[in-house]
C-alpha cells in the first residue's frame, strides 16, 4: 500500500519569502517578550515607585504619548512604505526598535526622575515609529510577494504559521525578560533586544527582496513630487477603505477586537491585585502571563490548521472568504462574551479567580486567532489593482484601533481597581454588537459578489 504523500505546510516556490517571514517574526516575537511584561513596572519604579504620587501619572503619560504618536504616524508611515518600498520601511522599523532598546538600556543607570523620564520618552517615540513603520508594510510585502508567485493556497497559511512562530518565540522572550528583571539584570534584556533588532535590520537589507510588480520610487527624492505621490497613495487607500464594504467591515472589527485586547491586557493586573491581593510577580500573575501566551499561540495554530487542512480535489487551496469570516465571527464571540460575564459577576460581587483566569486566557486565544485571520481576509478583499496602496490601507485600520483606545480607554477602565472589569463590558459589548450587525452586512455583500453560495476558491474583489 502506497503511503500518502505528506502535504508541505509551506509551498516550495515561496521558501525564500518564508525564510524572511520566519526570521522577522522570530525577531519580533522574541523582542516583544523581552520587554512587554516588564517595561511598564520598570518605568513605574524608575519614576519613584509606590512611594511617589507622580510615578503612576508619569507612567500613564508615557503610554498616552506613545498612543498619540502611533495614531498620527500610522497612515503616513504606511504611505512611505507604499512609496519607497516595503523592504526599506521594514528595515527602518527594526532600526527604530533597536533604538528603543538602546534607550531603555540606559535608563537603569539614570538616578534622576527627570532624566529617566526624558530618556523613556525618547524610547517610546522610537517604539511608536518602529511599530508604525512595520505595521502594514511587512504584511503587505508578504502578501504581494506571494501574489506574484501565483500560489493557489494564497497568503493565509504563511500568515497564520508566521504568527504561531511569533507567539512561540514571545514566550521564550518573556521567560528570559522576566528572569533578568527579577534577578536585577534588566539591562541585559534590553541589550539583547537591541542586538537582535539591529541584526534583523541587516538581515532584511541583505536577504529581503522587494516586490517586483509594484512601482516604488527609485533615485533621488524631490519633496514636492514625493508629497504629491504620497498624498495620492493616502487618498486612494482611503477610498478603498470606505468604498469597499468588506474592507470597511473588517477594519471596524479589527479596531474593536484590538481595543478589547488592549484594555484587558493593560488592566487585568490591576483587577487581580485589587480583587485577590495577588500582585505582579505573584504565582497567579505568572500563571496568567504564560497561560495567555500559550493560548495566543494556540489561537494562531488553530487558524494555521484550518488553512493547512483546506483542500480541493486533494490539492491545497486558499480557504474561502466565507469560511474564514464565519470563523472570525465565532472567535469574536469566544473572546468577548466571557468578558461580559466577568463584568456582570463583578457587578454582583461574585468575582471568581478561576473564571477570571479563564477569561484572560480566552481573550488572548481570540487575539492569536483573529489577528492573522483579519490580515488574511482584508488582503483577500483588497483589489489587486490597488496593491500599491496595501500598506496604507492596513494602516488605516491600526489608526482606527488607536483612536478607539484613546477615546474609550478611560471609561473602559472602570471607576476603581476592584471594579475595573465592569468597564471592560464597554469594549466587549462593542465587539459583540458589531459582530452581530456586521455579520449580516457581510453576508449580504458576499451574496452580492457571488461568494455565497460557498465557492471552493476565494479571489480578490473590487
Amino acid at each position: 500500500m502506497t503511503a500518502k504523500p505528506k502535504v508541505q505546510r509551506i509551498h516550495p516556490d515561496i521558501k525564500d519569502i518564508w525564510l524572511v517571514t520566519r526570521v522577522v517574526q522570530i525577531t519580533l516575537g522574541f523582542s516583544l517578550g523581552l520587554y512587554l511584561y516588564t517595561y511598564g513596572i520598570f518605568f513605574f519604579e524608575k519614576f519613584g515607585g509606590e512611594g511617589s504620587p507622580q510615578a503612576l501619572k508619569l507612567t500613564a503619560l508615557i503610554y498616552m504619548i506613545m498612543f498619540f504618536v502611533e495614531l498620527f504616524a500610522e497612515v503616513p508611515t504606511g504611505a512611505i512604505g507604499d512609496f519607497i518600498g516595503r523592504k526599506k520601511t521594514v528595515m527602518v522599523s527594526f532600526v527604530f526598535r533597536s533604538l528603543f532598546f538602546f534607550c531603555l538600556a540606559w535608563v537603569p543607570f539614570i538616578n534622576s526622575v527627570t532624566g529617566a523620564f526624558l530618556i523613556s520618552l525618547l524610547a517610546v517615540f522610537c517604539f511608536a515609529f518602529g511599530y508604525t513603520f512595520y505595521s502594514g508594510s511587512f504584511i503587505a510585502w508578504v502578501v504581494d510577494s506571494i501574489r506574484e508567485r501565483n500560489i493557489k493556497e494564497g497568503h493565509g497559511s504563511v500568515l497564520a504559521r508566521s504568527y504561531s512562530i511569533l507567539f512561540l518565540t514571545q514566550i521564550i522572550g518573556a521567560a528570559i525578560g522576566l528572569s533578568l528583571y527579577l534577578s536585577g539584570y534588566i539591562f541585559y534584556a534590553f541589550a539583547l533586544g537591541f542586538i537582535v533588532c539591529i541584526l534583523c535590520a541587516f538581515f532584511c537589507g541583505v536577504v529581503m527582496k522587494e516586490t517586483k510588480s509594484l512601482d516604488f520610487h527609485q533615485g533621488k527624492l524631490s519633496f514636492q513630487k514625493s508629497a504629491t505621490r504620497m498624498k495620492n497613495i493616502i487618498v486612494n487607500g482611503f477610498h478603498i477603505c470606505f468604498k469597499n464594504p468588506a474592507v470597511t467591515y473588517l477594519m471596524v472589527m479589527y479596531a474593536a477586537f484590538m481595543f478589547l485586547t488592549h484594555v484587558v491586557e493593560y488592566l487585568w493586573p490591576v483587577a487581580m491585585k485589587t480583587n485577590f491581593g495577588a500582585g505582579r510577580m505573584s504565582p497567579y500573575w505568572f500563571l496568567i502571563v504564560f497561560a495567555a501566551l500559550v493560548l495566543t499561540f494556540i489561537g494562531a495554530k488553530t487558524l494555521e490548521q484550518i488553512n493547512h487542512t483546506h483542500t480541493v480535489n486533494g490539492e491545497r487551496e486558499k480557504v474561502p472568504n466565507v469560511k474564514l469570516w464565519r470563523w472570525f465571527i465565532i472567535v469574536s464571540f469566544v473572546m468577548s462574551v466571557p468578558v461580559i460575564l466577568l463584568g456582570r459577576l463583578v457587578m454582583d460581587g461574585k468575582m471568581n479567580l478561576w473564571f477570571f483566569i479563564i477569561t484572560i486566557a480566552l481573550n488572548q486565544f481570540g487575539y492569536g486567532f483573529l489577528r492573522p485571520c483579519y490580515e488574511t481576509l482584508v488582503n483577500n478583499y483588497i483589489p489587486t489593482q490597488h496593491s500599491q496602496e496595501r500598506a496604507t490601507i492596513m494602516s488605516f485600520a491600526s489608526m482606527l484601533s488607536n483612536l478607539f483606545l484613546i477615546v474609550l480607554m478611560l471609561p473602559s477602565s472602570g471607576q476603581t481597581g476592584a471594579t475595573t472589569a465592569i468597564g471592560w463590558i464597554i469594549p466587549s459589548g462593542i465587539l459583540v454588537g458589531l459582530a452581530l450587525i456586521l455579520h449580516l452586512f457581510m453576508t449580504r455583500y458576499q451574496k452580492k459578489i457571488g461568494e455565497l453560495p460557498l465557492r471552493p476558491v476565494g479571489q480578490n474583489y473590487d
